[in-house]
Order: C-alpha cells, then sequence, then structure tokens
C-alpha cells in the first residue's frame, strides 16, 4: 500500500538548465549545422563520430542530473505502460535551432533490454499521472551505451539521429519546475509528435510484428488530441514572450529607499525625520499584528503608509497600500504607527506647502510555517528518488530563503538617500559568489533612471560586508540578481 508523502506540497522554482545541459545542447546544434552544411555523406559520418567522441567525453557515466525541458509526451499502451519523451530545452534559449529529446521506449518489444517503461501500479507511475503534456519539468535519468552515438539513439534516419534525436533514457524522478510560456510557433516544445520516432519501426518489420499478444498489447494507443496543459507550462495561445530576466530563485529586490521616502530632500530633515521614524518603528514593534504572529499570513508583505504633513505639523492625511495577501488590519496597525505620532512644526525655510512622507514598514516570511500553494501532488505518493529530492529542495530553498533576508537587510541599511527619484527607477545586477573572494563579483545588467540613483546605489553596495552564502548554495557557485527599486 502506497503511503502519500507528507508535506509534498512544495513551491515550483524556476527551471534553470545546468550548464552540462547547455553544452550539451550547444554541441548537438553544432554537430547538426556541419552535417547538414555537408553535401558528402562520407563526411557526415565523420561528423557523427565527432560527436559521438565529444558526447563520450562531456557525459562518460551517460546520466542527466537535473536537466530540465517540456514533457511533449506522456502516453500509454494498451497494457496501460506508459512511455514518454522530454524536449531538452534551456528556458533562456527557446529560439535554439536544435532540442534534442530523452524518453523511453514505446513498446515492450523494444524495451525488453532496457526496462525503460513504467509499470502501473509503481510510485513513479502514479506519480507521472498528476503531469499534463506541455509541463516543464527537471529531471534525471540514465541513458544506453551505444556503438554508434554513445547515448542509445532510437531515431531510424541519420537526418532524424543528427537533427531531432531522442535518446533512450531511464528516468530516475520528475517534478514541476515554473519556465517561460510557449507558443505555437514553438512546435517542438508546444505539441507532442502524432507518432512517436521509435514507434515506426514495429510497425514496418513483420519478424517484429509478429510478437505474442502481450507484445501486440503493448504497441501505442492512437494519441489522442492534445490539450493544453493546465497550470505552470501551459497558456500555449500566448504569444512566446522569451524571459530575459533572472529568474526567482536567483533573484532579490531590494528597496532603496528602506525606511521612508520624502517629497523633497531639499531641507534639514535629519533630526526631524529621525524623531518621527523611531516613534513609529516603536509603535509598530510595540503592537504588531496579530494576524501576522499568529502564522495566519506566514508569507509575510509590506505596507506603505503615505502621510501629508502641514507646516504646523498637523497630519493632514494617511493612506495605506499593502503588497502580498495581507489583511485590512495590518494595513491599519501600519497607519496607527504613523499618525499616533505628535509633530512639531516644519522647519523655518522648508520649501514647500506641504511635506509628503512613505513608511514602509516590512514583515519577512516565516519559513517555518509558510505552507506553499496546493499542487496536485498532495495525495499522491511518490517515487522514492523524487521524495529525496523534494526534501532536498526544501532544504534548499529555505536556506536560500534566510540567505536572502539577510542580504536584503545589509543591503537597505547601507542605502543613504538624498534626493528623490523617479519611481520606476530600476537597477539589476549580478552578484556573482565564490568560496575564494571574500566580495562577490559585480556586473550591471539593467539600468533605468537617472545616474545619480546609479551613483547612489553603487556607493551603497561598495560599504557592504555581504554575508557569505551557506555551503548549499556554494556547492552550486551561485548566481545572484539583485534588483534595486526606489
Amino acid at each position: 500500500m502506497l503511503v502519500p508523502l507528507a508535506g509534498a506540497v512544495v513551491a515550483q522554482e524556476a527551471a534553470v538548465a545546468p550548464v552540462k545541459q547547455q553544452q550539451f545542447q550547444q554541441a548537438i546544434a553544432a554537430f547538426h549545422q556541419q552535417w547538414s552544411d555537408s553535401p558528402n555523406p562520407l563526411e557526415q559520418f565523420l561528423i557523427r563520430k565527432q560527436r559521438k567522441a565529444y558526447l563520450s567525453k562531456l557525459l562518460p557515466d551517460r546520466q542527466f542530473q537535473e536537466w530540465v525541458g517540456v514533457l511533449t509526451l506522456l502516453r500509454a499502451t494498451a497494457n496501460g505502460k506508459a512511455y514518454l519523451e522530454i524536449t531538452i530545452a534551456d528556458p533562456q534559449r527557446l529560439d535554439a535551432p536544435v532540442h534534442p529529446r530523452a524518453g523511453t521506449w514505446n513498446n515492450a518489444y523494444l524495451d525488453l533490454d532496457y526496462g525503460t517503461l513504467v509499470l502501473p501500479g509503481t510510485e513513479l507511475y502514479d506519480w507521472l499521472a498528476t503531469f499534463r503534456e506541455g509541463e516543464w519539468v527537471r529531471f534525471s535519468g540514465l541513458a544506453f551505451p551505444d556503438d554508434e552515438d554513445h547515448l542509445k539513439e532510437a531515431s531510424t534516419e541519420a537526418a532524424d539521429s543528427m537533427g531531432t534525436p531522442l535518446f533512450i533514457t531511464k528516468f530516475e524522478y520528475l517534478e514541476r519546475v515554473e519556465g517561460p510560456p510557449l507558443h505555437e510557433s514553438q512546435p517542438q516544445l508546444a505539441a507532442s509528435k502524432a507518432v512517436s520516432d521509435n514507434a515506426s519501426e514495429v510497425e514496418t518489420d513483420p519478424d517484429k510484428a509478429a510478437g505474442s499478444r502481450q507484445q501486440a498489447a503493448d504497441e501505442p494507443l492512437p494519441p489522442k488530441p492534445l490539450k493544453k496543459a493546465e497550470g505552470v507550462g501551459a497558456g500555449h495561445a500566448r504569444e512566446l514572450t522569451i524571459n530575459r530576466q533572472p529568474t526567482t530563485d536567483n533573484q532579490l529586490t531590494v528597496h532603496y529607499y528602506a525606511g521612508h521616502q520624502l517629497s523633497t530632500y531639499d531641507w534639514e530633515y535629519a533630526d526631524y525625520l529621525k524623531r518621527w521614524n523611531e516613534q513609529a518603528r516603536f509603535y509598530w514593534a510595540q503592537h504588531p499584528p496579530t494576524e501576522y504572529l499568529s502564522g495566519e499570513h506566514p508569507q509575510g508583505g509590506e505596507v506603505w503608509v503615505t502621510a501629508e504633513v502641514a507646516q504646523d505639523g498637523r497630519i493632514l492625511d494617511t493612506q495605506a497600500q499593502a503588497t502580498g495577501k495581507l489583511p485590512e488590519s495590518v494595513q491599519e496597525a501600519a497607519l496607527r504607527a504613523v499618525d499616533t505620532v505628535l509633530l512639531p512644526p516644519l522647519p523655518f525655510g522648508f520649501p514647500d506647502e506641504q511635506l509628503r512622507v512613505t513608511f514602509r514598514f516590512r514583515m519577512a516570511p516565516l519559513t517555518h510555517l509558510h505552507v506553499p500553494e496546493d499542487t496536485s501532488a498532495t495525495k499522491i505518493a511518490m517515487h522514492p528518488k523524487t521524495k529525496k529530492r523534494l526534501a532536498y529542495r526544501r532544504v534548499l530553498k529555505d536556506a536560500r530563503q534566510l540567505w536572502h533576508e539577510q542580504l536584503r537587510k545589509v543591503a537597505e541599511s547601507s542605502f543613504h538617500p538624498l534626493q528623490r527619484h523617479r519611481p520606476d527607477s530600476e537597477l539589476v545586477l549580478e552578484l556573482r559568489f565564490s568560496k575564494q573572494a571574500d566580495k562577490p563579483a559585480l556586473r550591471l545588467l539593467q539600468r533605468q533612471g537617472s545616474p545619480a540613483f546609479l551613483l547612489g546605489v553603487l556607493e551603497g553596495l561598495a560599504q557592504i560586508r555581504w554575508p557569505p552564502p551557506p555551503e548549499l548554495l556554494l556547492d552550486s557557485q551561485p548566481i545572484l540578481h539583485l534588483r534595486v527599486v526606489p
């Protein structure tokens, strides 16, 4: 009897292609281009041999370790055995000219010496039953040795083997990941083929067609019309937008105005705002929202309170706006923290008729209480390796969140605004951490705003003593995309 995995609900991570997968895809595309450009069959033969030699060095153990792609085929034989294909794809390079595939055989006869078909009643079978064609997945599996291509390849024609190879794989685990939306203009990713390539040999070979009734029952069933997958990876009707922005896993957004933002900085505001800010923060600390402390909203969030102050120090108006799924009572608590303070008149020479101040109150996520949204895995027992991998992902995710909170605090405390910047200002910087360097290597990826905003951000970041990443993240040479907004 299968026992559902407790706590199997995990947030879907962003699809990120590992380095070895990127090298694999680039090599397959490069050798295909050479093969296609050559008019000489003898030279084409040598190019295929060169590809075999390269793959033997790149994947000596023939293992696909946590590669990502799109589940483009998921079917069953007449006896219910599952066969599948995953189109290997880099989410950052959907325009790649060649998309190799990893998949199982699609009938029992060809699978006799491989055991790639997934049998009904197994945990992996029940787990696969929750997937849909068109979803982005992360997978691990073992390919098989082959004299011609190093990895066993199922195509019967050389052109298919070089252009759209299908490498026979015994899958160990799969999990959903969040990837960019797909479009019908990407037929290799958006839909499966009507009949899998590795079926043709069985249909045309009379000796193989004369197998037992059991073998005949394992022929592929006619494919049903492909339905758009529900959830992540669906959306085939939408325009394809290749997401060049950093993924959610390695992106951290921080605010240049960490505590408050003023309508004008052209006055001696330090003492005036220091007292107000300290009293508001003290009130907030002494009267925290009970809904947050009770764990009803473990995802946390932010509340922005804008107050308008007259020349005589009267607070004329206050407005609150929350981000995240926070109740109105949290906004009310932030409003009270701001407007219960008695303010002195604005100093002589204040340049405007009124002062507008926006305070930011942030509630960090309670990672030890946070339960992500439901997925189809909640009531399904999973393959043991999938269980182990998801548990590891949970630990990795928690470590990353805690580290990001540390980075957020040190980054926002290092900024010292001296002027007001446009609300649409934005900087994205790449921070590459390593065990050898005390400070990360920094590179500017995107800039929107004035040079003064860029200068202020860079000056603040230069003063930071960065907390080192956890050992779990250091093992993967973490790259962080730091997004700075007002």
